[in-house]
């Protein structure tokens, strides 16, 4: 170092930005305080920042913007972001004799000091912090039950806090004083300083080697909804061995991180996580582990529940005790409930997200009801509820299948009869619902609107109703069960008439609501 930054005082420790070109230097501050009126003296410690220019050349020493003539600031250390500073001062409202400080770096500006609380600090000595690469950090402390003097620990930040310190343990430290670290990126072999006995001087430089990473690894991540990508700052992790087994969990903070210390990275591991009320859970395995922190994103899947209500077609009172069978039909697998005292049967979809389809058939069966059977095809959004309401029809005289099963308007072509393809598809619902009822009989009556004249209209519904019935015979329905009869426009339903001299006033959809085919229960 220059002239100008070296003085006749102590200078040092001094510590590098990752890219070498910033110094974070420790210098020897010397004041004259005057003690019970006699001028004396005092020494403390201040925190120089130095930068390197273009040529190579550091710049003079800036003042760290917290230094004090009322206490010290130094030892200090910073992260690879060059985001956190650490560092060791005996500033007022501390925990001990000198405890560690972070300050961090926001838009340029050190930000005023953090004391890290009494999870590190201690009432003895906290000094020469040292932060790895990867965030670990290394102090020496002679407030804690060590071999003596100061030993060396470490412990590893989880986003708002820092675990609990450990030890290096012997033979890096030993009862004498055991400081300065610094450790290499295989976590195996790095520098220390002691004053133990065996060495040159009063402080000796001692390089180690360890057959295993001096340190475990770190595992870290967010969990998320797998469908929208948005955190989830509620869920809890947990990190379990090759056998499932839990060693650790945390709940995740608001920021939805999670973070693990892992002592042997050479071992296997799941981590899994967990949040009840909208997702299900989800265990993953970690993989290959490597030196410093892994990350490990969990996307948890939402719960989407099917809920259904059934009621009485003509009542609209529940029907408990219906057999439900529900089938998806990505998989074919059938699946039966039983509505409850309310009408209603739960079900729980899963591996699904929004913009998804869920194609599914549910199966209708109660003594004395209409079976149905009926397909839906639901695309899947961020409501996680997918809410039925289903009726089913008594078996009774005079009920309209048509009414409580999903059937579309037959349609025919223009003064014709022949059954068309659409017609067809309809006709099949009704063959579908007499194979499950098969002591039914119905009727299955064909009605027009009034215009045209009464006997073109009774004339050519017969000859559709017929032709329906004869449909519905050919699929294998027996031909006592069913009987089709045209009505023309003798049953309007609403005061369309325009018969004769009548003049009707009513709109287009008032005239189709008259157009209409009807299928009655004659016998079951």
């Amino acid at each position: 170092m220059a002239k100008t930054i070296s003085s006749t005082y102590h200078d040092g420790p001094a510590s590098l930005s990752a890219d070498e070109k910033t110094v974070y230097l420790t210098k020897s501050n010397i004041i004259v305080k005057k003690i019970k009126g006699v001028a004396v003296n005092v020494i403390n410690l201040k925190l120089y920042i130095l930068t390197k220019d273009a040529e190579g050349k550091l710049s003079k020493p800036e003042n760290f913007p917290f230094n004090s003539n009322d206490y010290s600031v130094g030892h200090a250390t910073v992260t690879k972001d060059g985001k956190r500073l650490y560092f060791v001062s005996d500033m007022p409202g501390g925990y001990g004799q000198t405890d560690l400080y972070l300050s961090e770096n926001v838009n340029g500006q050190w930000q005023k000091p953090e004391n890290l609380g009494q999870a590190i600090n201690t009432e003895g000595r906290e000094m020469f912090p040292y932060v790895h690469e990867d965030g670990t950090l290394f102090f020496s402390t002679d407030g804690r039950a060590g071999l003596g003097g100061l030993d060396l620990y470490f412990t590893v930040p989880a986003m708002d806090a820092y675990f609990e310190p450990q030890s290096l343990g012997y033979p890096i430290n030993s009862n004498f004083d055991d400081f300065g670290f610094a450790l290499n990126n295989d976590l195996k072999t790095g520098y220390f300083s002691s004053n133990r006995t065996g060495g040159k001087g009063k402080d000796d430089i001692y390089f180690f080697r360890s057959k295993e990473p001096l340190m475990g690894v770190t595992l870290s991540g967010i969990v998320f909804d797998e469908s929208n990508k948005e955190i989830i700052n509620n869920a809890w992790v947990y990190l379990l061995d090759n056998n499932k087994l839990v060693i650790d969990s945390a709940k995740v903070n608001a920021k939805a991180e999670y973070m693990f210390p892992i002592n042997d990275p050479s071992k296997e591991y799941f981590v899994g996580a967990k949040e009840r009320v909208k997702y299900y859970d989800r265990l993953v395995p970690v993989g290959k582990l490597v030196v410093g922190d892994n990350r490990k994103d969990i996307g948890l899947f939402p719960k989407y529940k099917l809920m259904c209500n059934v009621t009485d077609a003509k009542t609209a009172s529940p029907i408990d005790g219906v057999k439900t069978t529900f089938t998806d039909k990505a998989t074919n697998l059938p699946k039966t409930y039983a509505t409850d005292a309310t009408g209603t049967f739960t079900d729980i979809i899963k591996g699904k997200k929004p913009g998804d389809k869920l194609q599914f058939t549910i199966k209708y069966e109660k003594e004395g009801y209409i079976t149905v059977e009926k397909n839906y095809e639901i695309t899947l959004d961020m409501n996680t509820v997918i809410d039925l309401k289903e009726t089913m029809q008594k078996l009774e005289i005079g009920a309209d299948i048509a009414k409580v099963i999903q059937i579309n308007p037959i349609y025919f072509d223009l003064a014709k009869w022949n059954i068309r393809a659409d017609a067809a598809k309809e006709l099949d619902k009704i063959v579908k619902v007499m194979q499950e009822n098969p002591t039914m009989t119905i009727e299955l009556g064909s009605h027009t609107d009034c215009r045209s004249s009464k006997a073109y209209n009774l004339s050519l519904s017969d000859k559709r109703a017929k032709s329906s019935a004869a449909y519905i015979v050919s699929k294998g329905v027996a031909k006592n069960r069913i009987v089709g009869k045209g009505y023309g426009e003798s049953k309007l339903i609403n005061g369309c008439a325009c018969e004769g001299k009548v003049v009707s006033s009513c709109s287009e959809d008032e005239h189709q609501a008259n157009r209409r085919t009807e299928f009655l229960i004659t016998k079951f």
